[in-house]
């Protein structure tokens, strides 16, 4: 089968975008988690010989898992790291959608890939567009606290850490608006319809 029609899933943090990705699973679309592909790709015999030249060794544990913690730390300590360890696993995850894309079963003529990413990235070279899930300040600053059992001050730093919301902004073909209401339904299916009017 050819790859399917793809449009990419973004937000800012606290956003709601995994909720948004789970209503519309419900409706029977076909969501495409990076993170989670991430996850298990750096698991793989294609990519850990090159993560751990780029990390050390200690990138896996003796029992062959992703040494999550060291790894977060060597990030943090060396921040140049990051766009060596991005350069192996964006361009893998990328791959796996494609293959997914032509084996995934839906009934629409669309597939959605769910990353907090994507603006960052060159995603107009595999996705037809983004749908972009926005809240208010006050409503993604709770969700962060309750979420992660964190203090609202570091919420607030690590709300403070992301992308410009500009640049989330401009890349957007759609808006999505979770504040938690009943909305939000309307605002899905409203989405739907435009998408199966156009790939139709």
């Amino acid at each position: 089968m050819k790859e399917r029609i793809a449009y990419g899933i973004t937000g800012f943090i606290g956003s709601g975008k995994s909720f948004v990705s789970a209503r519309l699973a419900e409706q029977g679309c076909a969501i495409y988690s990076a993170d989670e592909a991430a996850q298990r790709l750096v698991l793989s015999s294609a990519l850990r010989p090159k993560l751990s030249q780029i990390l050390g060794k200690e990138a896996y544990l003796p029992n062959g898992e992703y040494n999550r913690p060291y790894v977060a730390q060597r990030l943090f300590t060396f921040p140049s790291l990051r766009a060596n360890v991005e350069a192996v696993v964006h361009p893998a995850v990328f791959d796996d959608f494609r293959v997914w894309t032509r084996e995934v079963e839906t009934p629409y003529p669309f597939v959605f890939m769910e990353s907090a990413l994507l603006p960052r990235l060159c995603w107009r070279d595999f996705l037809c567009g983004l749908v972009l899930v926005t809240a208010s300040p006050a409503v993604r600053l709770s969700r962060i606290v309750a979420r992660d059992h964190t203090t609202r001050e570091a919420a607030l730093q690590r709300i403070a850490s992301q992308p410009d919301l500009m640049q989330y902004y401009m890349a957007a073909n759609f808006l999505i608006e979770n504040e938690g209401s009943e909305d939000l339904r309307r605002q899905i299916a409203l989405l739907l319809e435009i998408l199966k009017h156009q790939n139709a």
